[in-house]
């Protein structure tokens, strides 16, 4: 399921990268939520890495 879901955000992706571009007329907003996600993986990844245990 989980590798359905991949692909088509991989697929959806450059399309709604495209029509952001389009409709904003530059590339900064498109690039800008590019990078509020990059961190948002970052900080989600660095919590679901600390060492610890589920009680």
């Amino acid at each position: 399921m989980s590798q359905t879901v991949g692909y088509t955000l991989a697929a959806v992706g450059p399309v709604f990268f495209g029509l952001l571009v389009g409709w904003t007329g530059s590339f900064i907003t498109p690039l800008m939520l590019i990078l509020v996600l990059a961190v948002l993986m970052v900080v989600i990844g660095y919590k679901a890495g600390k060492p610890g245990f589920i009680d």
